[in-house]
């Protein structure tokens, strides 16, 4: 015996099926076009903005230059704790003291932490 009402089921989840792998396909489509752009975006953005070669650091026979001239680099790494103003005063005039005790004991590189501010 025929049963219509299921036949009918069985053409609309057929359906739906299909629809649901035409709006897949048409997603990743425009997901991968996106993503294409933004990469040759990004890409030719990235070309105008380098610096000329003779600003990175380069090495010969084990020495680092710079502009052609040989550098010596001794720095580190670290960060101080932030400390509140206190009495309306600079919030930064103990990172600057550490920084010129730093430099004063010959570092001339630094990476210090930012704490997650700007």
């Amino acid at each position: 015996m025929y049963d219509h009402r299921n036949h009918s089921r069985t053409e609309w989840a057929s359906q739906d099926r299909f629809l649901e792998k035409m709006m897949f396909c048409v997603r990743s489509l425009l997901f991968c076009s996106l993503m294409l752009s933004s990469v040759q975006t990004l890409a030719h953005s990235a070309d105008k903005g380098l610096p000329d070669e003779s600003a990175y650091v380069t090495m010969k026979n084990g020495d680092l230059y710079l502009g052609g001239k040989r550098v010596c680099f001794w720095g580190g790494i670290g960060g101080f704790p932030p400390r509140p103003p206190r009495n309306g005063k600079d919030p930064y005039a103990h990172n600057r003291l550490m920084l010129e005790r730093i430099k004063a004991y010959g570092f001339n590189m630094m990476r210090i932490w930012g704490y997650g501010r700007a």
